[in-house]
């Protein structure tokens, strides 16, 4: 016997691994992708034929409007000539009323008679309306 205790041994048991837990893998179906592309081309060519039918629509639309207005043009220019003609119509047909021999010829026939009045002459100027500015 020795003078130092022995000590149990303690046996103990083989090392065994811990478990890990196994990955779980879990398989999601890819997500299938269609072709953009065609809505793409679709959406662009109803864009396309939008715009080619609106500034087809907008030029017919302007043109016409200014074709109308042209019109009114020459029909407003054909009214300011007729117009014109009628006041140059009018105006000889007042200046012939207002004459010196229109106003005795009048007088003569309502029986009135034009004393002291002065005779128109060749070399002389009788003033009308609107012949002010010329006489000096």
């Amino acid at each position: 016997m020795s003078l130092v205790k022995d000590r149990p041994v303690v046996r103990r048991a083989a090392s065994r691994r811990v478990q890990t837990a196994k990955p779980v893998y879990r398989t999601r179906p890819r997500p299938v992708r269609r072709p953009r592309s065609g809505a793409i081309t679709k959406s662009l060519l109803l864009v396309g034929v939008v715009t080619m039918v609106t500034y087809i629509v907008s030029s017919i639309v302007g043109n016409t409007l200014l074709e109308n207005a042209r019109r009114d043009r020459i029909r407003s220019v054909e009214r300011t000539q007729g117009s014109r003609e009628d006041v140059a119509r009018l105006r000889r047909v007042l200046d012939s009323m207002v004459s010196l021999d229109a106003v005795s010829k009048y007088a003569a026939a309502q029986g009135m008679e034009l004393s002291g009045a002065p005779t128109a002459r060749r070399d002389s100027v009788v003033a009308q309306l609107g012949d002010h500015e010329t006489i000096h």
